[in-house]
């Protein structure tokens, strides 16, 4: 039962997204309504809180309200909220990011892969974002990693501690590391500057990599 909780708000939260972004409100207010339904489920208290945060992010980015309601504001660390039951959505972003690697060739000639992470601290039994990419053999492409995240986070964010799993997992999936990423706190792409991540190297593919599964790849 909880998995098909997990499932079904995962699919309306990701239809809500794609409707918001071709502009049909309508739907999107639809999906919204079933999602509140569905997070109002009283035995999934943690989910459902997961579930009615990122559903308050979709109003919000829909008609242009800021800052988040106060009441769905997280007053502890965030982490373990936003990570619960990340497995799940992890599988299946994984599963798109081999597919459009494999599909667009996207590291051959001298191209680097630029993952931009949209999701919140790792943890020691967490795999980082460099864990949604397959194992690469012989020589080991190189990757660079940038985050976008919302400046509440900024004091639970120890990046020295980041770089230790983004350096582990490197190695597991043989990937080259580039020493440093960048990191930009913003609550929207829009108010991020393009300066400030780099958006526009040449011979790069950029992979955007957001906590619920929304995925981008641009050239």
């Amino acid at each position: 039962m909880a998995s098909s909780f997990s499932h079904t708000a995962l699919r309306l939260l990701l239809s809500c997204a794609k409707a918001i972004e071709v502009g049909d409100l309508k739907s999107a207010d639809a999906f919204l309504q079933n999602i509140w339904i569905l997070a109002d489920e009283r035995p999934y208290l943690y989910k459902s809180r997961v579930v009615k945060y990122f559903a308050d992010a979709l109003v919000r980015r829909a008609y242009g309200l800021h800052p988040a309601s106060s009441n769905l504001t997280f007053h502890v660390d965030p982490a373990s909220y936003y990570h619960y039951d990340s497995n799940r959505i992890n599988g299946v972003i994984e599963n798109v990011i081999h597919g459009a690697l494999m599909e667009k060739n996207a590291l051959m000639g001298n191209r680097r892969l630029h993952l931009i992470d949209f999701s919140i601290p790792y943890y020691c039994f967490q795999n980082s974002v460099l864990r949604t990419l397959p194992t690469f053999s012989g020589d080991p492409p190189p990757v660079r990693v940038s985050y976008i995240l919302p400046p509440f986070l900024k004091k639970y964010v120890d990046f020295s501690r980041q770089m230790e799993f983004l350096t582990r997992d490197a190695k597991g999936v043989n990937v080259k590391l580039e020493d440093e990423f960048k990191v930009v706190y913003a609550n929207s792409l829009a108010e991020v500057d393009e300066c400030e991540i780099d958006f526009k190297r040449r011979r790069e593919m950029k992979w955007w990599w957001f906590t619920i599964n929304l995925n981008l790849i641009s050239w």
